[in-house]
């Protein structure tokens, strides 16, 4: 049932979690959560096990050791800066060893790397799920990843159900299950017959052949993002459709980020899918139990979750510190919709060049801009160069434009607050309840994340929009 306007989200978002069978597993239920380690995919993931904690679940989530250092140590710098901590004993975070060097380059992006999550965690995984039985905490259900392709093996041998968490919209996971629908029409998202920079204005037939998006989908809203990453991007993804929707089945079902009132259409098809059970064409008996949609998977309140072990992490998961009353303040002096958001995901890098063209069309623009930038974020002449800071490479001058209160530039070891919105914006609200961040417009480059090159929300934003900004 869609949710009402009186309904409180975060409790009815809880519910439907615990209602997909976690809670009634076994009477003292203990869910093992297992991300993709990525920023874009810890952070949902951190809102399903708050929600799950809330309703008497004990939660373990576990990510890459070095992810996890970043949580642990961004949390601890905005915990002594707030002065603040609420903990709970029935939720920890966890690191999980990747088996690479020491001193491998794990912030960039390589095939190595990408091989490393694919095959080299099952091992570790599975020893932390020992660890956990013989510490008296036996885990009795996994929620898992969808792109972590070892995960239904890890429900099998630790003999305990899994649920797939899928971090996009429902449309975007309807397309992938139909992809072979897709390339049958005459586009194949995997090949050049849809041209990487297509956009909606390229005149192209709609694809109609999705079950719940009836209306079209442009193929130049197809996500598209891992031909980026040329042949091994591209075989990847391929590999990680096939694993995982051929196991499944074997899942109690899949829960959803996104919500019923958004996509009535996409959801009801999927659920009629799954109901008949038909074998899919290329994955056989693929359909899970179930589809449940707990969206949006956003900071229930701006409290504090405390790990088990005594580490202290922040629930909106950040592998950098905020700065949020900084954001604030500023944000709330400005005019109402007047301020463009600029940011670029967890993982993306620029040149100086780029930096220095997008500077100056933002002066060139005379709008107020927050632009947040992390560091590491901006690489010199070449790949292997090293970081270098923003203030190096901005035209001359250009900082002085902040000082006269139309510009703000938060940079340096900070999260970046990806598109749609800051995470903390949730909790922006006047005394009527009116939102009052005053952000307008994005400009988002988010190569590892929702935006432009991924085209995750735009599938979804088309059926509502038919222009951005």
């Amino acid at each position: 049932m869609a949710a009402s306007c009186h309904e409180q989200p975060g409790q009815q978002q809880a519910e439907l979690i615990s209602s997909s069978n976690l809670g009634s597993i076994k009477p003292s239920p203990h869910a093992l959560l297992l991300p993709y380690p990525a920023q874009g995919h810890i952070n949902p993931f951190m809102q399903v096990g708050q929600r799950l904690v809330a309703q008497g679940v004990r939660v373990t989530l576990a990510t890459v050791d070095h992810l996890y250092a970043k949580i642990v140590r961004s949390s601890q710098q905005q915990l002594s800066s707030s002065g603040t901590h609420t903990a709970h004993n029935h939720f920890q975070l966890l690191g999980i060893k990747d088996g690479l060097p020491p001193d491998f380059d794990r912030d960039t992006w390589t095939e190595f790397l990408q091989n490393s999550i694919d095959y080299g965690l099952l091992e570790s995984a599975l020893e932390l799920v020992e660890s956990l039985a013989s510490q008296g905490h036996p885990i009795t259900c996994i929620v898992s990843d969808f792109f972590l392709r070892w995960a239904s093996s890890l429900a099998e041998q630790a003999a305990v159900p899994e649920f797939i968490l899928w971090p996009q919209c429902a449309s975007v996971f309807s397309i992938y299950l139909h992809v072979d629908a897709i390339i049958a029409s005459g586009y194949d998202p995997f090949e050049a017959n849809v041209p990487a920079t297509a956009s909606r204005e390229t005149p192209m037939t709609l694809i109609t052949c999705v079950p719940g998006l009836p209306m079209g989908i442009h193929p130049g809203d197809l996500p598209l993002e891992y031909r980026f990453f040329g042949k091994a991007g591209v075989d990847w993804i391929r590999g990680v459709l096939s694993d995982r929707f051929k196991c499944m089945g074997k899942a109690m079902g899949v829960i959803g980020n996104s919500f019923e009132a958004l996509e009535p259409e996409v959801l009801g098809a999927l659920t009629l899918e799954f109901q008949k059970g038909i074998p899919h064409p290329n994955y056989g008996n693929c359909w899970p139990k179930s589809i449940r949609l707990v969206g949006p998977l956003l900071p229930m309140t701006e409290g504090k979750v405390g790990g088990v072990g005594g580490d202290a992490v922040s629930g909106a998961s950040s592998f950098w510190a905020e700065e949020v009353d900084e954001c604030r303040e500023w944000l709330d002096l400005q005019p109402s919709a007047s301020v463009i958001l600029v940011a670029f995901g967890s993982i993306s890098t620029m040149n100086v060049e780029q930096v220095q063209e997008l500077a100056l069309g933002l002066a060139g623009s005379g709008e107020r801009c927050l632009w947040v930038i992390r560091e590491n974020a901006i690489k010199g002449g070449s790949e292997a160069e090293s970081s270098v800071q923003l203030e190096e490479v901005l035209p001359k001058g250009f900082l002085e434009k902040r000082k006269q209160g139309c510009a703000r530039w938060f940079a340096g070891p900070r999260r970046p607050w990806c598109y749609p919105t800051p995470p903390w914006a949730a909790s922006f609200h006047t005394a009527g309840g009116i939102p009052r961040w005053r952000v307008c417009a994005v400009a988002c480059h988010c190569w590892a994340g929702p935006g432009s090159w991924t085209k995750s929300p735009i599938v979804g934003w088309r059926r509502r929009c038919g222009r951005w900004g």
